[in-house]
C-alpha cells in the first residue's frame, strides 16, 4: 500500500488520539489489489490497516484502541472498500533496548532478539521503536486473522542500517567555525527561497561574523544565512564538477568587531532544482504551500532527469541542497572543513511555527 502519510500517522499521546481529522482519508495500493482482501493490510509506523472484523478483536482485547474509518482505492483512484480502519494502540511500553541511533524520539538502528515483557498489556506500541506488539494470549485469538505476521520477541530480527546508497545526499553547512549574516535584510529571505541574486548582487557584499565570539573561524564552508560560504580552496575542489543551477556571489566577511577577514569568499547559493523527493510518498509538512518539517524524505532516483552537482527541493522553504554522491567524494577526499552530508532517510528538519499538514 502507499499513500501512508495521507493521514498522519502520529499519535498524540497528551490527548490521547489520532490528532488529525481526516477528510475522505484513503490508502491507494501500489500494485495490483490482492483479492481476497486480508485482515491486516499494513502494521506502518505503530498503525494498524485492519478489516472491521480485525478492530472489533482487537478492541474486544485491549479498549484503549483509536479507530479511524478509512478507504482503500485502486491506483485509478477507485474505491475498493470501506469496510477498513486505522486501528492505533494508545498504551505504549517501553521494553527493549536498541544499539541504534536516535532520530526524531525513535530507535532507527539495530534491535535483535529483545526479551518481550514477563506481563504486557494485550495490545500495545514498543515505546522508541515502529512496532506493535501483543501478549501470547492476544496472538492465540489474534491468529486465526489472515495477513498478520506474529513473530515472538526473542525471535525478531529488525535491521535497518545501512541505508541503500542514493544518487545524492543532503549537504549540512556549518558544523563548526564561524556564523555570518548579511547587513543585507533581504539576502537571506531570497536565500530560504531559492530566489536568484546574482544580478542584483552588489560588487562588495558584507557577511558579518554573529553569535558566539569563540565562533570565529572561517572554514571551507561557513553558515552565512542558511547557504555554505565557501573559500578559495572549497571553489578549486567543485568548479570542474560544473556548477549548474548554482551562483557564486563573491562576499566580504567581516568579524565580530567589524574588521575585515583575509582571504577570498564567495556565497554558494542553489538556485537549479530537481523533482527527486516523492512528496506524496515522504512525511513532510507543508505551510502555505511551501514545505516545512520533515520527518521522512522519500528519493526516487529516475525522477532524475539530469544530474547536477547541486540542487534543492522545490518549494522548500529553507533550502534542503542536495548534492552529487562522486562531488561529496571529492569534497572529503580534499577534506574541506565545515560541512557534513546525510542520507535523505536520516534527515529531519523542523521549522519553528510549521504545524500544518497536507491530508488527503
Amino acid at each position: 500500500m502507499t499513500a501512508r502519510h495521507e493521514i498522519r500517522p502520529t499519535l498524540d499521546l497528551d490527548n490521547e488520539h489520532i490528532y488529525f481529522k481526516p477528510h475522505d482519508a484513503h490508502f491507494m495500493f501500489r500494485g495490483p489489489v490482492p483479492s481476497p482482501l486480508p485482515d491486516s493490510l499494513t502494521n506502518s509506523e505503530r498503525q494498524l490497516v485492519v478489516s472491521k472484523k480485525l478492530a472489533d478483536a482487537l478492541v474486544a482485547l485491549e479498549p484503549k484502541i483509536e479507530i479511524v474509518p478509512v478507504r482503500l482505492v485502486d491506483q485509478k483512484g477507485k474505491t475498493v472498500s470501506k469496510d477498513y480502519v486505522v486501528a492505533s494502540p494508545k498504551i505504549v511500553l517501553n521494553c527493549v533496548e536498541g544499539d541504534g541511533e536516535m532520530i526524531g524520539g525513535y530507535i532507527h538502528g539495530v534491535i535483535k532478539n529483545e526479551k518481550g515483557p514477563e506481563e504486557s498489556p494485550p495490545v500495545f506500541r514498543v515505546g522508541y521503536t515502529f512496532l506493535l506488539a501483543c501478549s501470547d494470549d492476544a496472538a492465540k485469538k489474534l491468529g486465526k486473522f489472515s495477513g498478520l505476521d506474529l513473530v515472538p520477541f526473542e525471535k525478531y530480527s529488525e535491521e535497518l542500517f545501512p541505508f541503500p546508497a542514493t544518487a545524492y545526499e543532503i549537504l549540512r553547512c556549518g558544523t563548526e567555525g564561524a556564523e555570518l549574516e548579511f547587513e543585507d535584510d533581504g539576502v537571506e529571505d531570497k536565500l530560504e527561497k531559492g530566489e536568484s541574486l546574482a544580478k542584483k548582487w552588489p560588487k562588495t557584499a558584507v557577511a558579518k561574523m554573529r553569535g558566539a565570539k569563540s565562533r570565529k573561524k572561517v572554514v571551507d564552508f561557513t553558515d552565512a544565512g542558511g547557504a555554505p560560504l565557501i573559500t578559495e580552496k572549497a571553489k578549486a575542489v567543485l568548479e570542474p564538477f560544473g556548477l549548474a543551477g548554482v551562483e557564486l556571489l563573491p562576499t566580504q566577511v567581516k568579524d565580530h568587531g567589524g574588521k575585515v577577514v583575509k582571504g577570498t569568499y564567495w556565497l554558494l547559493h542553489v538556485t537549479g532544482t530537481q523533482p527527486y523527493v516523492d512528496i506524496e510518498e515522504s512525511d513532510i509538512e507543508v505551510v502555505h504551500d511551501f514545505l516545512w518539517t520533515a520527518r521522512e524524505i522519500v528519493v526516487d532516483d529516475a525522477r532524475l532527469t539530469e544530474r547536477p552537482a547541486f540542487f534543492r527541493v522545490p518549494g522548500a522553504r529553507y533550502p534542503w541542497v542536495f548534492v552529487r554522491r562522486d562531488v561529496m567524494e571529492a569534497m572529503e577526499k580534499a577534506k574541506l572543513s565545515g560541512f557534513r552530508t546525510e542520507h535523505p532517510h536520516n534527515y529531519s528538519h523542523s521549522v519553528e511555527g510549521g504545524g500544518v499538514s497536507k491530508v488527503c
